[in-house]
């Protein structure tokens, strides 16, 4: 027949469990291609690795033909799972949190993009995710090439509700090996409560005496105390109520701060000022509107004080202007009148002072003598 024309026979001549198919029937044009699909059932317990084979192609009957090498790439091992944001089981304080996962393929550099999905709460969220993926050099000194790491990461649009929350994530590789990812965390924006029962306002100490403090808190917060920069150590109970002692107080004012944080790094602090005051306060400048002595029915009297306090005149409270000044409408009786003043600082420290005004209404009097004689030089004196 036509020498031209070929029939060609495909046989395997090394390994076992191949199979042919696909190719053509009818002849086939000179250098025109047509294609053959070989596949290979490995057996079971097959080691991951390179598999290597063989394939003779050559007319039927002929003593030559073609040698086709076969290298298999045999992987069953997906991408590695090296982390994930927020940690599993984690309690986060931000309702929009970062949702990431890392994977590896350290060992052949074949991360697919096309097998990355990531659902949260069940809802695919892969379109409005963000893959991070570079081909690259495995390492600054290899020759290989390949996709070795990649991260895909999502920022919730909308804050995510408090509770928990589910997500899954998947990345595979060339090889059609999948690694499914799956955690969960918990959203909690609410800040816990801390509170000090005791003392219940600030405090205002003439004498450095130690100050206990006792409060409440959330559960299970991680509680803090403070006296300015320096940690004291409160005795929790585990209902959240505490206490604890502070001493070293320097004069002036002394800040002590009660921090709790949550498991999700929610804070909440309260604070007190502890007030030492070792100085004496002074009243100075108690003026009378008409001075010591008058014949007015009333006086204003006035004056200063150098400290926050309460001011009493003749056991009688006073108010005291912002500057520390004073003044006080006074009804004077006849004679001596006696204004005792008396200053108490919010430390307790005590100051007094007085001012009298003498009230006179009454006019002077004269008395002359009748006169007994008469003058005849042009001059009398006359006595009283």
């Amino acid at each position: 027949t036509d020498p031209a024309h070929y029939d060609l026979d495909i046989t395997t001549v090394q390994g076992k469990g191949f199979t042919v198919s696909g190719g053509r029937n009818n002849m086939i044009n000179p250098y025109s291609i047509t294609s053959i699909d070989i596949s290979w059932a490995l057996a079971g317990g097959t080691t991951e690795g390179k598999l290597l084979g063989a394939m003779y192609v050559g007319p039927i009957g002929a003593e030559t033909c073609l040698l086709v090498p076969i290298e298999l790439d045999y992987d069953l091992t997906p991408p590695e799972y090296i982390g994930n944001s927020p940690a599993d089981q984690a309690a986060v304080g931000d309702d929009k949190p970062l949702i990431a996962a890392s994977f590896g393929d350290f060992t052949k550099g074949q991360i697919d993009r096309t097998t990355f999905n990531v659902f949260v709460d069940g809802a695919n969220v892969n379109h409005i995710s963000t893959l991070s993926m570079k081909f690259e050099r495995k390492n600054t000194e290899s020759t290989e090439w390949g996709n070795w790491t990649a991260a895909l990461s999502y920022v919730p649009v909308l804050p995510l509700a408090n509770g928990g929350h589910t997500v899954v994530m998947t990345c595979g590789d060339v090889a059609g090996n999948i690694n499914e990812l799956s955690w969960s965390f918990t959203v909690d924006t609410e800040v816990p409560v801390v509170t000090i029962t005791s003392p219940l306002s600030d405090i205002y100490m003439a004498e450095p005496t130690p100050v206990h403090f006792a409060g409440l808190s959330s559960p299970g917060s991680d509680l803090r105390a403070y006296m300015g920069a320096t940690e004291v150590s409160p005795t929790v109970s585990s209902d959240g109520s505490f206490t604890f002692e502070v001493t070293g107080f320097i004069e002036g004012r002394n800040e002590v701060k009660v921090v709790a944080r949550d498991s999700a790094g929610n804070t909440a602090e309260v604070t007190r000022s502890v007030y030492l005051d070792l100085t004496t306060p002074r009243l100075f400048g108690i003026t009378s509107s008409g001075g010591s002595t008058t014949n007015q029915l009333t006086t204003t009297l006035s004056g200063k004080v150098d400290k926050n306090g309460a001011l009493w005149m003749n056991g009688g409270q006073l108010p005291i202007m912002n500057d520390g000044t004073f003044e006080q409408l006074a009804v004077l009786s006849e004679g001596a009148n006696i204004f005792e003043f008396e200053f108490a600082a919010l430390a307790g420290n005590h100051a007094k002072a007085w001012r009298n005004v003498t009230r006179d209404t009454l006019a002077p009097s004269i008395g002359i003598p009748e006169s007994q004689g008469r003058s005849t030089n042009g001059t009398y004196t006359l006595r009283g």
